[in-house]
């Protein structure tokens, strides 16, 4: 049963010159070929053997180019080797399917939409459909091609080559931190006493290093930043401020343990009043002491988030460690003026995790359309017995709960486990040919992703009402700076990942 079948450019419901939703003209080519021989409907026949609701695949016809493809790939690994087939046509004297067996035979059959019981080899590439006019004389043919992903579509894509190494000048870098301000990254690593800050505007980018000599020393591990400024503690806990990316510093007469982190203007963290610890502010001075299970150092990097249930913006961070030393794993949420402890189920016990917000991406079995949905995922960081955790955990409600992500976002084996590393999420701008935005020579070349060639092709977009085909497009990436392994040595790297179907051309 036909469920859902896109038809494109059908004669006598399209007028050349139509006006789009945005007020400019396009015009579109009527083929010159008889409406005798046009497709007006197509799909596949139900088999649950091969897939569930196979019946309800989206395929769309482009009869300006006599094509018929499935936008939305099929799961990969699907059998296409026999697949019934529905057609609907005008009136034609013949209806004839042109394909390769799966022995590479050449074969063609005669199509009875009433009594056609064959299946066809859809494996070996685009399949014909050649229509012949009551006439005898109008002929068409049209390419049929079912799409199969090469990739597990919901994965979350790590590559070998998807890494470069740090951004400094030290050859061996003993400690590392990164920061984001409102404009810029800011990466300091240390060795030996000596320190590097490198700048750029993106990760993926080019960036600039030097190296700075400070009246104190620094704790690199405790780098922050807020709004266009970083900040740092002193090896003795004394807060310096930097207005142009760590170049000089300002003490702010002010004495922490901790900093935890930014939340719009306010700087906030951890400071000791004898064997009491605070939470702390900067620059307005507040001093609260902490709640129960509220971490001391170790923390994640913070995310910030609105909603409609709040009417101020959200902080939240995972794990650390207390007062005791012991490893939490509880998720903390900060509103401008209290701490709240959210956590209902919780990830392991660790200190040093990464806590970022990014995205899920499930199948649908009815349709085999894949859907977005945004989540907070938590990774690395060093658990109790002084191992670093490789087990990937995702919240759907904000930090409330929290369970194992599906196999395919876990970490690879090639990927060292790690504590105390920074990840950020930035948009890689995508598009027909290389995108300049990867460029950088210090970047081992990412791999290009398996795209078939009716992603790119602009007229796969004519069903759209927009003017213009998409050549370019964002994908949100993972950028995954350092880290310390399970010796404590700094791993030289920054990782980048994205779930595979993002990187797929939008459909218009």
């Amino acid at each position: 049963m036909l469920k859902k079948v896109a038809i494109f450019l059908i004669s006598g419901i399209v007028m050349a010159g139509m006006m789009s939703c945005n007020h400019e003209s396009s015009t579109i080519t009527i083929p010159e070929a008889s409406s005798e021989v046009l497709v007006t409907a197509f799909s596949l026949k139900a088999n649950d053997s091969i897939l569930t609701s196979l019946d309800s695949v989206y395929f769309s016809i482009d009869l300006n180019n006599a094509r018929i493809y499935n936008a939305d790939s099929l799961p990969k690994g699907t059998d296409i080797s026999h697949l019934g087939v529905n057609i609907s046509v005008g009136y034609v004297s013949k209806t004839q399917l042109l394909y390769k067996t799966v022995h590479n035979n050449d074969t063609v059959i005669d199509y009875d939409s009433e009594s056609n019981n064959d299946t066809i080899n859809f494996a070996n590439g685009p399949v014909i459909l050649r229509l012949v006019a009551m006439n005898g004389l109008d002929k068409r043919d049209y390419s049929i091609q079912v799409n199969v992903h090469t990739v597990v579509s919901d994965s979350l894509m790590w590559q070998p080559n998807s890494r470069r190494d740090l951004p400094t000048t030290l050859e061996a870098p003993q400690v590392q931190k990164t920061v984001k301000t409102t404009s810029k990254f800011v990466c300091m690593t240390s060795q030996d006493g000596k320190i590097v800050v490198a700048t750029a505007e993106a990760p993926y980018g080019e960036w600039s290093m030097q190296e700075v000599s400070l009246s104190f020393n620094p704790d690199v591990d405790e780098l922050a930043a807020m709004g266009e400024n970083i900040y740092i503690l002193s090896d003795v806990g004394n807060l310096y401020e930097s207005t142009d990316y760590g170049m000089t510093w300002t003490d702010c007469s002010t004495v922490w343990h901790h900093i935890l982190g930014a939340y719009e203007e306010t700087l906030l963290g951890v400071a000791t009043d004898g064997a009491i610890y605070n939470n702390v502010t900067y620059p307005e001075t507040t001093s609260t002491q902490i709640a129960n299970r509220f971490p001391v150092k170790g923390n994640s990097q913070f995310v910030i988030y609105t909603s409609d249930w709040t009417t101020q913006p959200q902080a939240i961070m995972i794990g650390g460690q207390d007062a005791s030393g012991n490893k939490l794993y509880d998720t903390w949420a900060y509103d401008g003026n209290r701490w709240v402890n959210l956590t209902i189920t919780h990830p392991i016990a660790a200190d040093g995790m990464i806590l970022l917000p990014f995205y899920t991406c499930k199948t649908s079995s009815t349709n085999w359309k894949v859907t977005k949905e945004s989540v907070l995922l938590a990774m690395g960081g060093q658990m109790s017995n002084g191992k670093n955790n490789n087990t990937v955990y995702v919240s759907r409600d904000l930090g409330f709960n929290w369970h194992e992500a599906d196999e395919l976002m876990q970490l690879p084996d090639f990927i060292t486990p790690f504590n105390a590393a920074q990840a950020f999420v930035e948009d890689v701008t995508y598009g027909d040919t290389e995108t300049a935005s990867r460029s950088s020579m210090e970047w081992t070349s990412l791999p290009q992703r398996t795209i078939p060639r009716w992603w790119v092709d602009p007229l796969a977009a004519v069903n759209s009402r927009a003017v213009a085909p998409i050549t370019s497009w964002d994908v949100p990436f993972i950028f995954v700076f350092g880290g310390y392994d399970n010796n404590g040595v700094i791993i030289n790297s920054i990782w980048s990942s994205t779930i595979t179907t993002l990187m797929f051309k939008p459909i218009q």
